[in-house]
């Protein structure tokens, strides 16, 4: 059981890495958009790669809610 919580645990890390990071690029990706509008290039595809950032970040963060959930749960028991 220990054994378990502390996988879980370093999962639950490695999870908000990838939500911190995620909602970084997800700003870096608005800001280029910004740029490449203002410069006058074109923008679709920068636009499609924010879209894909924000699918991610909301499995990301499914992902750690269910962790959240399970750690909670085995405390419980």
């Amino acid at each position: 059981m220990q054994r378990l919580k502390a996988n879980s645990s370093a999962e639950l890390i490695t999870i908000e890495r990838m939500v911190t990071l995620t909602n970084a690029l997800i700003e870096l990706q608005r800001e280029l958009i910004e740029y490449l509008d203002y410069t006058g290039f074109e923008i679709t595809s920068a636009k499609r790669d924010f879209d894909e950032l924000l699918v991610a970040l909301a499995s990301w963060v499914q992902q750690r809610e269910r962790l959240r959930q399970i750690l909670a749960d085995r405390e419980v028991a």
